[in-house]
């Protein structure tokens, strides 16, 4: 494929990450059919049969995240690279996390509002200020943007091993052996570091294969892709231990990738909402909550409303945030630039 339809694809399948990330924070079988627990309708189509398939947004984005960070990569391009997220993911980070924490710690000093988040009072202090900015304290969601950037400043101890063939084949064995014992390690997530360094090796040593035009033969294997990932899935179901849903959380983004045929995406068919993806990923939280919040007051314990929801839930949050992208935009661009990492 071309550069042109490359960069297309990218930013297809990246927004299709945050979709799949608005339906990871969507379900609302507690807020709806609370009596129910686990085993009503509602809750296992939400957290075992959608599931199924939403788990593997984050996996993929930080697989995308680490074959664009290592694309044509050399040791001299490393501050260029680093001075370019800082814009893109350390500022907006820092920011919205900023933002969040400012949001609960008003919310905690009124009244009627704190009532309805049961929240209490929260301190503003210089080391609360400090770990709501760095450790995502009022703003969870972050969770994977921590990891990502902790992957990022790693960046040049991973190219050590993916500059040779032997490197290559040293970290897929301490890989192995990670994926094997599956070790308690504090602070970088085991899995982030395996998905965000396997999409760097495919960019240095398999970059011509990844990025060939699409054909047949992709598309079985492809699909070869996706039917083992649903049979390890099945094999998590039975056993819940990590070591298989890793395996998925591999192959799903892979077998998505050769499928997906780049000439499906016309020369024009990338939407200005698609560029919008980190101030979705930040704001479409608080746009779930409050339409479900919202929704219930009227349909308490109507399972269908829930469901039709759940599902229309990535075009509302999207459809909110693009509105409310626009609005800043227009009236504050400097601001939108910085909430948005600089992206469109």
């Amino acid at each position: 494929m071309t550069d042109a339809q490359f960069q297309r694809k990218v930013t297809w399948l990246s927004f299709l990450c945050c979709v799949l990330v608005i339906w990871n924070h969507a379900g609302n079988a507690d807020l709806f059919l609370p009596g129910q627990g686990t085993q009503g309708f509602l809750w296992r189509f939400e957290y075992e049969y959608a599931y199924s398939v939403i788990r593997a947004d984050i996996p993929f984005f930080l697989m995308i995240s680490g074959y664009r960070f290592f694309r044509g990569f050399e040791m001299k391009k490393l501050p260029g690279k680093w001075f370019r997220r800082v814009r893109s993911l350390l500022i907006p980070y820092l920011l919205w996390n900023l933002l969040y924490f400012a949001a609960d710690a008003a919310t905690s000093r009124i009244p009627v509002l704190s009532e309805i988040t049961g929240r209490r009072e929260i301190p503003v202090t210089a080391e609360e200020i400090i770990r709501a900015a760095v450790f995502f304290t009022h703003n969870p969601v972050f969770w994977f943007m921590f990891q990502l950037i902790l992957l990022v400043i790693l960046a040049p101890v991973i190219w050590i091993f993916l500059r040779s063939k032997a490197g290559c084949l040293m970290m897929l064995a301490g890989f192995a052996v990670l994926w094997y014992v599956w070790p308690a390690v504090p602070v970088l997530n085991p899995d982030a570091l395996i998905y965000f360094s396997l999409g760097g090796m495919a960019a240095v040593r398999f970059r011509k294969e990844t990025e060939e035009a699409w054909s047949l033969k992709r598309l079985l294997f492809g699909c070869a892709s996706l039917a083992a990932a649903a049979a390890l899935y099945r094999y998590y179901r039975i056993m819940q231990t990590p070591q298989p849903i890793v395996l998925y959380s591999i192959l799903v983004p892979a077998g998505i990738w050769l499928v997906f045929d780049e000439k499906w995406i016309p020369e024009d068919g990338i939407r200005p909402w698609m560029k919008e993806t980190f101030f979705i990923y930040a704001f479409h939280f608080v746009v779930v909550r409050a339409v479900n919040k919202t929704v219930v007051r009227f349909f308490p314990g109507n399972g269908i409303v829930a469901a039709i929801l759940f599902t229309a839930m990535p075009l509302i949050a999207v459809t909110v945030c693009h509105g409310l992208a626009g609005f800043l935009r227009k009236n504050v661009p400097p601001f939108y630039s910085l909430l948005n990492g600089g992206r469109g």
